[in-house]
């Protein structure tokens, strides 16, 4: 339900947060110049429960992949866990957000290390080589927050 007064305009909203995601010149059509259609964001809710879904590898640990859907082209949800040193890679076209919830360690971006903790949040644009970097013996949680959505053809390693 909006509230009385605030003004929303999806045309300009849509295309603020494509011009985020993937910065270019917009044609009439509603394209980027050398870049695909914009995105579509969702048109109803979705409701996922990510402790529900089945665990995947991925280079930063195991991780369960939510609101991977077709009318969702904004965003994927992910929850991770680490139990160990994830490998170092990169995306070509996807930002990613961290948010630790559980355990202490390490983030390398670019090859400088920062502490991170319950409630850090590290947003990873794209081309930023990255991995976590958990205590020995320990074990990490985060979300990871993907934009556009995951895409498996996105991830590079050295």
């Amino acid at each position: 339900m909006r509230q009385p007064g605030v003004r929303f305009d999806a045309d300009v909203n849509t295309r603020q947060l494509c011009d985020t995601i993937n910065p270019g010149e917009h044609t009439k059509s509603g394209e980027h110049q050398g870049h695909k259609p914009m995105r579509q964001l969702p048109s109803e809710p979705i409701i996922v429960d990510l402790t529900a879904l089945d665990p995947v590898p991925c280079p930063c640990g195991v991780a369960r992949r939510g609101l991977l859907h077709p009318n969702n082209q904004l965003c994927s949800l992910h929850r991770v866990t680490l139990s160990a040193n994830t490998q170092v890679h990169y995306h070509k076209r996807q930002t990613e957000v961290y948010y630790f919830l559980e355990g202490d360690g390490q983030i390398e971006l670019d090859g400088e290390q920062q502490a991170v903790r319950p409630g850090t949040a590290v947003l990873i644009p794209p081309g930023v080589r990255h991995r976590a970097i958990v205590k020995p013996g320990g074990e990490m949680t985060l979300l990871n927050f993907v934009m556009p959505p995951f895409d498996p053809e996105d991830e590079w390693s050295e």
